[in-house]
């Protein structure tokens, strides 16, 4: 299990129970996994793209991780208000999560070894 299925479990039963521990802990969670997962990134685009078009593809990728950072606390923070069914938090993120996965796996067949 990932770091951020770990920290998005707790983050959603810290919400559930207004648990300011379990808050904090998914936060700490997230904290410390962002960095590794955006060097993971870094360094997966640079393999898998062109030389000539891997400048574009890490400005798209860039963007999109902004983009995400600034509409995932406004939508979670709008549905948590509306809306008191938390499963569209668990379940979406889960596929999500599932997708990134196959991605990965697909993506292990082109992946360049260089020693």
């Amino acid at each position: 299990m990932s770091p951020f299925s770990l920290s998005f479990l707790s983050l959603l039963f810290g919400l559930w129970f207004l648990n300011v521990f379990e808050f904090t802990f998914s936060f700490g969670l997230i904290a410390t996994a962002l960095p590794f997962s955006w060097v993971v990134g870094v360094s997966l685009y640079s393999k898998l793209l062109p030389m000539d078009i891997q400048g574009y593809g890490q400005g798209v990728r860039r963007s999109m991780e902004s983009l995400a950072a600034i509409i995932g606390p406004l939508w979670s923070g709008t549905l948590s208000d509306t809306d008191p069914n938390y499963y569209l938090f668990f379940t979406l993120p889960s596929f999500l999560l599932l997708f990134v996965l196959i991605l990965l796996l697909a993506s292990f067949k082109r992946l360049k070894i260089i020693i």
